[in-house]
């Protein structure tokens, strides 16, 4: 499946960026005039954007061109769709070729809120490894909470603006900001996870690895998670059946490389997977094949493990 392949193409790098420079790196499939708001929020709070395009359709590589000016928008054009995972490898190594100091990362449905930038670098100044923004997930959203990770044992979730300075277990990769030093710390994206649970992999390496993952209240970014709704009373995400399949397979990797150093957030997990299919089951379409999916993922998840994330190439450049 294409989705599921690691990056094959070569990157052609961007210019070189000035020092100290924060790069965006935007990937980017079928959004349409959408991906236009999310570019150009990004180059204001950024040196450049890079776009990495999984095979999209016409009007979005248009929408693409016609966001950014003189240059300050780099597009690495994709065949076909390889995953989230490998086409965020795709562009954390041409902005690190770039000379990027560290790399913003955002969703194709993702818009940066004024300050965001700022706010990431300050925390990042005071020592965190990973900074992420609060969510704004908008009128069908809930109140976004995080679950904290200085107990090994604790698994309660807090408001970020509550959070004041604690490190949390996990933050989602869009809107976070990571310095070249933790890539080349801890590793780039777990390709074979392609889109689930990637945000989480990282973080839990980057905590592994005595880093500090930090929740910046005052940093905002307006986000969509799945497609989401209300039905029967029950807030719902409406996630594919392919989704769900790899959902349950990559989270059951995860509880069996996690159970003994993370065990806090594998008993959250497993509590909000339970919640999870209570609410497939209650609320959402087509329920039947996506419980068949989850049951197939969490098997899949049992006997197999995906390839492992790849190393930073730290190679000088010729």
């Amino acid at each position: 499946m294409a989705a599921f392949s690691s990056p094959s193409s070569p990157v052609v790098s961007p210019p070189a960026a000035s020092a100290d420079a924060v790069i965006a790196v935007v990937v980017s499939y079928n959004t349409g005039a959408g991906i236009t708001q999310v570019v150009q929020a990004a180059l204001a709070e950024c040196s450049r954007v890079i776009v990495v395009d999984n095979g999209s359709d016409a009007e979005t590589l248009a929408a693409i061109d016609d966001a950014g000016g003189a240059g300050a928008v780099h597009v690495i054009r994709n065949p076909d769709n390889r995953g989230l995972a490998p086409a965020q490898n795709q562009g954390i190594a041409a902005a690190l070729a770039a000379g990027a100091t560290a790399v913003l990362l955002l969703d194709h449905d993702s818009v940066v809120q004024p300050g965001l930038v700022a706010a990431l670098g300050a925390a990042l100044a005071n020592g965190a490894a990973v900074a992420a923004p609060d969510l704004d997930l908008g009128p069908n959203g809930r109140r976004t909470t995080f679950l904290p990770a200085d107990h090994r044992w604790r698994v309660r979730r807090v408001a970020a603006q509550d959070l004041a300075g604690r490190p949390v277990a996990f933050a989602i990769a869009s809107g976070s900001l990571i310095p070249r030093q933790t890539l080349a710390r801890v590793g780039l994206m777990r390709d074979a996870f392609a889109i689930d649970y990637v945000d989480i992999d990282f973080c839990l390496r980057v905590i592994a690895a005595g880093g500090r993952v930090e929740v910046v209240p005052t940093a905002r970014l307006h986000h969509r998670l799945g497609d989401p709704g209300r039905r029967a009373g029950v807030r719902v995400t409406n996630h594919s059946v392919g989704r769900r399949f790899t959902i349950w397979r990559n989270r059951v990797v995860l509880w069996r490389e996690w159970a003994g150093r993370m065990p806090g957030w594998v008993v959250s997990d497993m509590a909000a997977g339970a919640v999870d299919l209570v609410r497939i089951l209650w609320a959402e379409q087509n329920r039947l094949a996506k419980l068949a999916a989850a049951w197939r993922g969490l098997i899949a998840g049992l006997v197999r493990r995906p390839a492992a994330a790849p190393a930073l190439d730290q190679t000088p450049a010729a």
